[in-house]
Order: C-alpha cells, then structure tokens, then sequence
C-alpha cells in the first residue's frame, strides 16, 4: 500500500491556501485544501485525511461572531487530529480550541515562526497522534477495492473505497510490516451474512516474527460500532474457556472495522467454520461440539434466563426485519397463487398440504398468535455455522456479535436449525428434502433417545444435526417441554418463511422452505394456533 500523508487544510485567505500546502509538500504529505466550510465538508464525505488545518474564521474572516472553524472541528472523526491555524487567537478562542474541541493545537498565523511551527507540529503528531502505519504492506489473494466491493451499507454515505479498506488496515495494525489476508468464508458462502459485512482471516509479520492469525470484520460503520458496544454487553455472560477477544476497532468514512482474537488456538492449527465441517466429520463428534458449545458459551445466560411474555409473531418478525410485502414479492417469481391458494402445488408430496402463507397472511400483515408465557436472554442474534469457528480439535469460538441482544431464549437454536438445513446442506433434490421434513416433524419428542430413520447421506447427518439441537433446546431453556416443543416450532416456522426472501436463496430452497413452513402450519392448524 502506498497511502500518502493527507491533510486537510481548511484557509479562506488565498495567499496562505498557497503557502502552507506549498511548505507542507516540501515536507512530505499530500494537501487538499477547502476554502469555504461547504467546500470542507464536501471534502470529508469524499476523501479520506489523517489529519487537518484549520482556520476560526472560515467564511467571514471580517465576522467576530463567525467560529465556522469550530463547527468544521467538531464534524471531525475522533481520529483525525487537528491544528487551530488563525489570526484569532484570542484567550477564548484559545480555551475552546484546546479545550471544548480537543484540538492538539492553536498556532497563531501573525508569528514569525508559524510556518516553521506549524511543519513541526504536524510532523509531531503523524509521529505520536495520527496512529497509522504507512509502511504497511498487504499480501492478500483479495485486492483493497475487492474487499470494499464486498461491504454493503446499512445506512447514508460514501461506497467504501480501496483507500477506506487501507486506512482501516493501517490503523489496526500498526505494529506490522506485513499482513497476510484471506477470506474467512468459502467464496460460496462470502454474501450469506446478514449484516454484509467483509470477514478476513489476518496474520501480521512484525519485527519479532509473525502473530497468531486474527479475524478482521469490515462493515457498515454505524453497525461496526453497535457491535462493539453488543460485543462488551454479552462478552462477561458468555462461558468457555476459548473465546473471541475484541483487540481493536477503527473507523474510515462509512465503514469501520472490528478485530477479534481467538484465545486458546494454536498458532499453526487450521481454522474452519463450522458450516465447513458439520457434515464431513464424523456426526458423533459434531453432535458433541453441538453439546458442548451450547452448555459451556451459553448455559450460563440460559440459566438466569428471565420470564416474559411475547407475541412470538411480532418479536420473530421485527426481529428478522420480515414483512408481508417482502415475503410476497419474493414468492411473486416462483408462484403467483402464493397468497390465496390453499394448498401447496406440489404433485411429489405424499398428501396436501396447507399454504402457510395463506394461513398466516390477514390483510397484508401476519396474523398474531398472542401473547406467550416465556423466557428471554441474551442471545447472539444471527448465530450460523459461519459465526462459529471450529479448529482441528473441534475446540470453537464465537464471532460477529453484531445482532447480540436480549430475546426469545430459543432464538440461536432455530436460527442454527434453520442453517444447517437450508445453508450447510447441498441442494439435493426436493423428495428428498422432504423426506428430511416429514423425519423431523414425526419426531414425537425431543428429550428421547434419538429415533432411527432411514435417509441417506448427507441427510441423517442432517437430521442428527437437527435433532440434537432441539433436544439442548429441551435441556437450556427451561421451559416446560410440550411449551418448548411449541414455542421452538413457532420461532422455526417465522425463520423459516424469512428465509425465503434473500436473493440468495435459490428456487428450490425457497419450495423446501415452502414445505418445512407446510408442515409446521399443519401442526399448529392441529393444535389450534392457525
């Protein structure tokens, strides 16, 4: 990476918007300069600066109640230093600059020596204060524009660029020479998450030799910093000896980034995840990390699980951010009766079975189930099998704490559930998949011995997979176990059904999801829920 030295100098005076960019390229960086405060913050929400100049009396140097400086000042990210560059220095000019605003400095322009002052005081703090390692080299399989080009934005601002990915690189690392980058994800699986995040695997080279490898999440800003702030709520709840530590964060103009190590692994043992062995290794050992994870990260928190009451329509549907005009829309494609039919139009099943977006479709919204007597907890919020990272001794680590919360104490269970069936396994044909449905959905109870069924390969890993899950559903949440057997398939039906609208989601998962929502609605209609 060859990332200049950029400054932001901020001047309405003609004669010194020459000079001291003329003085500071002399010493090395690069400068943008901005006459006007539009044209400053034009500059900031299109270039990326490491730090700035600034003048107190931008727009009206004749004003004495123009201090447009101050305010360019307080816009600044908190990683950007800057310089009170002004003819007004007056003690209380002096007082907020240093002060109220935190500037590093204020260095009047009538003394003789600002010019020389001010080189040397941006040297100094490029030095001490902008924290960023120009030297850095990155070695990746993925250019900077590639990572950027992964990142999608949740909320207003500039497309991340290839300058954004380097300065965030630059920045957490700041003791490297070099890094070596790869995705953590198989390339199949580099969209699947939902908050469109870039997940990297990064090891440095320092001068001491090469660190233990590292996760590196880029996202959206605002939602890199609500995971921070989630990560620090759940991280003193969460059990195990072997977990992910937050080692830093920082931030460019729309993106940020968010480092986490992982304790206890070994520094040359490969790291997978989960969704990448769950159905190669032998099912009875993934049956045991299942166990093993579940009782050991989030006992605790289930165990001091508090009562509540919800409507597990309404909580499962916000959410998941489903709604009744997205799940339409994304039917609309695949079955135009998709709302008023009352059975699906499928020849291959062994009978009718109901459509459960006409059971559960009222006016265009979703029909309420009311309130449920339940338990809610801490919960990581979006728990795939690409959250979850496996090494060679089966020993796993938790990631993306991005959607951690109180909730339904069920959610993280479904949602896995809802992965491994409609994520980790292949598309296989839909018979099938039904077959693993009706397996599921004829198993009488959860907290029996496993039943024998007969599906091939990769299907009774698949089930066995599934049908562990539910029964540490029956042992963490403490509910009664018909209530929980009710209440898990209540949260699987609305995970199931959000599913079907991602654009990832292929034809013939969204019929296998149509059928798994079928078979569940069948068992509520039953019950009397529908």
């Amino acid at each position: 990476m060859t990332t200049p030295k950029r400054i932001l100098f901020i001047e309405n005076d003609p004669h010194l918007l020459r000079a001291v960019p003329r003085r500071l390229k002399l010493a090395g960086y690069e400068v943008i300069t901005a006459a006007s405060s539009e044209a400053a913050y034009d500059a900031l929400a299109e270039e990326l600066f490491h730090l700035a100049i600034i003048d107190i009396r931008v727009d009206d140097d004749r004003s004495v109640s123009d201090t447009s400086g101050f305010a360019i000042a307080r816009q600044l990210p908190d990683t950007i230093p800057c310089i009170f560059h002004t003819a007004h220095d007056s003690k209380e000019n002096i007082r907020e600059a240093l002060g109220a605003i935190g500037a590093d400095d204020i260095i009047a322009k009538d003394d003789p020596e600002a010019p020389a002052k001010l080189v040397s005081r941006v040297n100094e703090l490029f030095a001490a204060e902008v924290g960023v390692n120009f030297d850095l080299c990155l070695e990746s399989p993925l250019s900077p524009t590639a990572i950027a080009d992964q990142i999608r934005l949740a909320s207003s601002g500039p497309q991340p660029a290839a300058g954004d990915v380097e300065l965030l690189f630059q920045r957490l690392f700041v003791q490297a020479r070099l890094v070596h980058v790869k995705p953590l994800l198989a390339a199949e699986n580099a969209n699947l998450s939902q908050s469109g995040a870039a997940l990297l695997k990064v090891q440095e080279e320092r001068a001491q030799g090469a660190t233990a490898p590292v996760v590196l999440k880029l996202g959206d800003r605002a939602e890199i910093t609500d995971e921070v702030q989630r990560y620090r709520t759940i991280k003193p709840f969460l059990g195990g000896q072997r977990l992910a530590q937050l080692e830093g964060e920082s931030y460019s103009r729309s993106i940020g980034g968010v480092v986490y190590s992982l304790v206890g692994a070994q520094e040359d043992g490969a790291i997978h995840t989960l969704g990448e062995v769950l159905l190669t290794q032998e099912p009875e050992a993934m049956m045991a990390l299942l166990q093993r994870f579940f009782h050991n990260t989030f006992g605790r928190i289930y165990m001091n699980a508090q009562p509540a009451e919800l409507d597990l329509t309404a909580h499962y549907t916000e959410a998941l951010h489903l709604t009744a005009p997205k799940l339409m829309r994304a039917m609309a494609p695949i079955w135009s009766e998709a709302r008023t039919a009352p059975t699906l139009p499928m020849r291959t099943l062994d009978r009718a079975l109901p459509n459960p977006l006409a059971q559960v479709l009222v006016d265009n919204e979703f029909r309420a189930w009311g309130a449920t007597p339940t338990r809610c907890c801490l919960v990581h919020g979006d728990l795939h099998s690409r959250n979850i990272l496996v090494d060679e001794e089966n020993q796993f680590w938790l990631i993306d704490f991005a959607r951690s919360g109180s909730s339904h104490i069920l959610r993280d269970l479904v949602e896995l559930e809802t992965d491994i069936k409609f994520r980790v396994l292949p598309e296989l044909p839909l018979s099938a998949l039904v077959n693993l449905e009706h397996a599921l959905a004829e198993s009488a109870t959860w907290m029996a011995p496993m039943p024998v069924v007969a599906l091939p390969d990769p299907l009774d890993r698949a089930f066995a997979l599934v049908c562990t899950i539910r029964q540490i559903a029956g042992e963490l949440s403490g509910l009664d176990p018909l209530e929980c057997i009710k209440q898990y398939e209540q949260a699987l039906f609305w995970h199931t059904l959000n599913l079907l609208r991602f654009k990832t989601t292929t034809k013939q998962r969204q019929w296998h999801g149509l059928v798994a929502a079928a078979l569940l609605a069948e068992k509520f209609s039953g019950a009397g829920r529908g």
